[in-house]
């Protein structure tokens, strides 16, 4: 092994230990925190200490942790051991292998599975690794970055503080994971599916045709290449629908033998670019679409394919928040919507459905608002972008929106862009808030909209999961949606109590989005996340104030500022406690210590 790769080897164990180390300890998984304690002893000059859990009755894992003031939570300082064998450090699998097999380890949770999903994202981190110089290459150069490069400087982070985010699964076929790498560009597969089995999206006051919608993403030769192959096969195009599937999975149906009534047209079209999302793919050509397509791999626990009722209630979502928008004036100023209403899906399911599963052949043409995409001066920025850090701790999507704005990274100029960031979205959150919906904020589906540097709005994709209170709704005249769904076991789409909802905006928002990136901000300039917290805590205060329902704003000021604990939003436990996996990703809350009430008690 040569000595940069074992070099990029050390660091992507590192990232997944460090990531492993806090959702341990941030949820207490399994009663971590319970079972270990801090050696006794003083910490050193650097606070350093020793965090020791027990797994047998004769060994232990031993954690180097930094109880830094500055930080609202212990960090790994240096590499993990068994017992007394400091010159023996543990890999990233052998210390998940000594955790499965600890004595407190419920077995019921899958070790076997989490062992499995720590070592498959351990290696698709080494891709990434791989890949970083040429996704920070753009960063370098003049000019606007656009959204595809943009999405490969943003995979870098993924979901943030989850340790086996990156784990990718695709049951029943082997592909090389470099296909799975954003940036990478491939053609879409089209098919034909008979109209009798599918379900299409109709809008309000329009009239289902017969029309092929997704042809627009073909040229005029290749409209003619499909129409001459469905003639040479005696399709008839009035009979069927054709429409693009992701090349894997594509060869994932072929494989398991299923959809028979689907027929592969055998024609590859459509330059399509990966996305950090997977399934999303950048229309290169058409940069103001992307195409989001079924994948029958398993990631974050969940299946990443498309069942039709997902897909219908994402477009019933976007209507809602449309007519909240027409109420709302800084709404409709500050926030923009990605077009998500042309979808199609087959499904092998006459009665009901939309309730049934499926979802392996779907797609959904997402449209981005041109004005934006074709702006030279402007650039859409995933937030998750700005969590990601460079080999060197810096914060690179960070330094990037500071340089176009003519400013160093310094903890004031940082400071000044953090407050930016936190006001919209804590405005865009709350004011939702008001009028009991939800979306669901995390960093990979709020892009900034930036012109020239300066931050002027937020854009919002995935509508499919706008979280809903409908009594808080009725309050305000709005009628809520009729989401389709199995109304016989627990879901999240629809919430009894306003608490219930306003946890997504301190989860989502608060504690992955913003956090994020005020932890990369911190570590890349050596500064206690206080001033952070200070700042959002009165943000937030200013958006609390100006909540024009009183009912909504009194709730919310309780739940963010008196209440001693937030919910807290699990990643491991749900994930190793599901028994078999499905298109809906596992979720959990606990409760948590109030950063902002322990901001105001000291």
């Amino acid at each position: 092994m040569t000595l940069s790769v074992q070099k990029r080897l050390k660091r992507a164990e590192h990232i997944l230990l460090s990531d492993l180390f806090d959702a341990l300890w941030m949820e207490n998984l399994f009663g971590f925190r319970t079972h270990s304690q801090i050696a006794q002893s003083e910490p050193d000059q650097s606070n350093q200490q020793l965090l020791v859990t027990p797994v047998t009755a004769e060994h232990r894992i031993c954690w180097p942790i930094r109880l830094d003031p500055k930080s609202s939570k212990p960090q790994i300082s240096a590499e993990i051991y068994c017992d007394n064998g400091q010159d023996n450090p543990l890999t990233l699998v052998a210390v998940c292998q000594s955790i499965v097999n600890a004595t407190w380890w419920p077995q019921q949770a899958n070790g076997e599975r989490f062992i499995q999903w720590i070592t498959q994202a351990r290696d698709y981190q080494l891709l990434l690794l791989d890949k970083e110089a040429e996704f920070f290459a753009p960063l370098l150069q003049p000019g606007k970055l656009n959204l595809a490069e943009w999405e490969c400087i943003a995979s870098l982070r993924d979901r943030p503080f989850h340790p086996v985010a990156k784990a990718k699964v695709f049951e029943g076929i082997s592909i090389d994971s470099h296909q799975l790498l954003p940036g990478k560009k491939l053609q879409a597969s089209w098919w034909a599916i008979p109209r009798t089995l599918s379900l299409q999206s109709v809008e309000e006051n329009s009239q289902p045709g017969l029309e092929q919608p997704f042809f627009q993403l073909l040229t005029d030769n290749q409209q003619q290449v499909v129409k001459q192959v469905c003639e040479k096969q005696q399709l008839d195009l009035e009979e069927y629908l054709i429409l693009p599937v992701h090349p894997l999975q594509a060869l994932w149906i072929k494989t398991h033998n299923c959809f028979l009534a689907a027929r592969d047209l055998g024609v590859s079209a459509t330059d399509l670019i990966a996305t950090s999302s997977l399934r999303s793919l950048v229309v290169k050509h058409q940069p103001h679409l992307h195409l989001k397509l079924s994948l029958s791999i398993t990631s974050l626990g969940a299946v990443r394919v498309q069942p039709a009722r997902y897909l219908h209630n994402g477009q019933l979502a976007q209507r809602v928040f449309s007519k909240i928008q027409d109420r709302d004036e800084w709404l409709a100023n500050h926030v923009e919507l990605c077009e998500e209403t042309l979808w199609a899906s087959m499904s092998e399911h006459q009665e009901n459905p939309l309730l049934q599963e499926n979802g392996e052949l779907s797609c959904l043409l997402r449209s981005y608002p041109e004005s934006l995409i074709n702006d030279p001066d402007i650039e859409l920025v995933p937030m998750s972008a700005l969590a990601v850090q460079n080999e060197k701790g810096q914060a690179t999507g960070v330094r990037r929106l500071l340089s176009i704005a003519d400013q160093t990274a310094s903890l004031t100029s940082c400071l000044k862009l953090f407050e930016v960031i936190a006001k919209l979205l804590s405005e865009l959150g709350l004011r939702c808030f008001n009028y009991g919906v939800m979306p669901e904020l995390h960093g990979q589906n709020v892009l900034l909209i930036c012109r020239l540097g300066e931050i002027q709005g937020l854009l919002l994709r995935d509508h499919d999961t706008l979280r809903t209170c409908p009594l808080m709704m009725e309050a305000q005249d709005l009628q809520p949606p009729c989401y389709v769904m199995d109304r016989s076991t627990p879901g999240t789409l629809e919430l009894e109590n306003p608490e219930e909802l306003l946890a997504y905006f301190q989860t989502l928002v608060l504690e992955v989005n913003l956090y994020a990136i005020m932890d990369a901000m911190c570590r890349d300039l050596n500064s206690a996340e206080q001033p952070f917290w200070h700042l959002l805590q009165s943000v937030l205060n200013n958006s609390v104030q100006g909540m024009s329902n009183d009912s909504a704003r009194d709730i919310a000021a309780r739940e963010l500022f008196s209440a001693q604990q937030w919910p807290f939003k699990q990643l491991l436990h749900p994930l190793l406690m599901r028994q078999s996996l499905g298109s809906g990703m596992p979720c959990g809350m606990l409760p948590s210590n109030n950063p902002l009430a322990e901001l105001t008690g000291a």
